[in-house]
């Protein structure tokens, strides 16, 4: 089932549905999960111990919730950071084969 995953991702980083950006990241993302939500001008920051997206964890609860100017442009250094040095396109699918062909099951 994973290699599988792998697979999939890999024919989407190949080939993308408009408005989708996939990098590969090459250095430690962060332990704990961040997100940023923007509407207009408005930022706000989650941060949580627990998973956040598509379905976060909201019977235990979320770590934090702020607009802080400093709290705001610190995660998103890290993002700037992680998507600057990520692989992408063909360079990011190429990686991931590598991967699989070292450590996938044959």
């Amino acid at each position: 089932m994973a290699l599988k995953e792998a697979q999939n991702i890999i024919k989407m980083i190949r080939e993308p549905d408009i408005g989708v950006q996939i990098g590969v990241a090459r250095e430690p993302i962060p332990s704990t999960s961040f997100q940023i939500v923007r509407k207009g001008p408005e930022s706000t920051l989650t941060i949580s111990p627990f998973r956040l997206g598509h379905n976060p964890n909201i019977l235990i609860g979320i770590g934090l919730i702020t607009n802080a100017p400093e709290a705001l442009e610190l995660h998103e250094k890290i993002v700037k950071r992680l998507w600057a040095t990520s692989l992408k396109g063909l360079e990011a699918a190429e990686h991931v084969d590598e991967l699989i062909a070292q450590h996938g099951i044959k």
